[in-house]
């Protein structure tokens, strides 16, 4: 799972998109793309029950809209499809990366809480950051620092990921979830990839500043950018 991937992400959506076509030659005779809301928290939640977010009650990202609160710990987190895969399904599964926008607040049960349905657990606390966070390992708060070769977190993920798959039983099916918060900001590369795409300008489609005066109520609130912001924008 990638955090906050658009269609202006050239190279990772063409890799998704051909990913998909063969999911779907080979398995379906429909593939939709879509999300359920524009907004992290929700669409998680969305991803995690199968349900739209009028029905999990996750309006937005923040504790008092339900993203990891106790009622969303207490109401929709056992019926989550990782759990029932365990459950009913005899899943080991696997966990490592971003969950919920505020999983691990202090007022939600803190890093201690591990969800249901998950044998190994690897979660960040809170938002998107690439160095200085704090991991919850199976429960256990686990602090990184900015040393790119122990903590950077892209490459974390994937080293833990890997680790799973080789130790994991080959008695058991297994579901592995890896939720890198890439490229989510503050898109903060890794130190061989700083310097790439320096020639590389964002794409200024036909809809770009202009409001929108339909859709969800997120954008429909949002003013066009202001000219300091914009141009931060025409250096991307």
């Amino acid at each position: 799972m990638a955090a906050d991937a658009s269609q202006s992400d050239e190279g990772l959506m063409r890799n998704q998109e051909n990913i998909a076509t063969d999911i779907a030659i080979a398995r379906f005779s429909n593939f939709i793309d879509f999300v359920a809301s524009p907004l992290c928290c929700p669409s998680r939640a969305s991803i995690l029950t199968g349900k739209y977010p009028h029905n999990h009650h996750v309006i937005n990202n923040t504790l008092e809209g339900n993203c990891s609160s106790t009622a969303w710990q207490k109401s929709e987190e056992p019926q989550t499809f990782p759990a029932l895969l365990k459950i009913y399904g005899g899943y080991q599964t696997f966990f490592a990366g971003k969950y919920l926008n505020q999983y691990g607040h202090s007022e939600a049960g803190g890093v201690e809480h591990v969800p249901p349905g998950w044998s190994y657990w690897v979660a960040l606390e809170k938002n998107s950051k690439y160095y200085n966070y704090t991991l919850s390992v199976n429960g256990k708060a686990q602090k990184h620092g900015a040393d790119y070769s122990k903590d950077y977190l892209t490459d974390l993920l994937a080293n833990r990921s890997l680790e799973f798959l080789q130790y994991k039983s080959s008695n058991q099916p297994f579901f592995m979830m890896v939720s890198t918060p890439a490229p989510h900001s503050p898109w903060t590369a890794a130190p061989q990839y700083q310097d790439h795409f320096n020639d590389t300008k964002a794409p200024r489609d036909p809809n770009f500043n202009v409001h929108g005066k339909v859709g969800h109520t997120v954008t429909r609130h949002v003013h066009t950018l202001y000219k300091k912001t914009q141009s931060f924008i025409f250096t991307l």
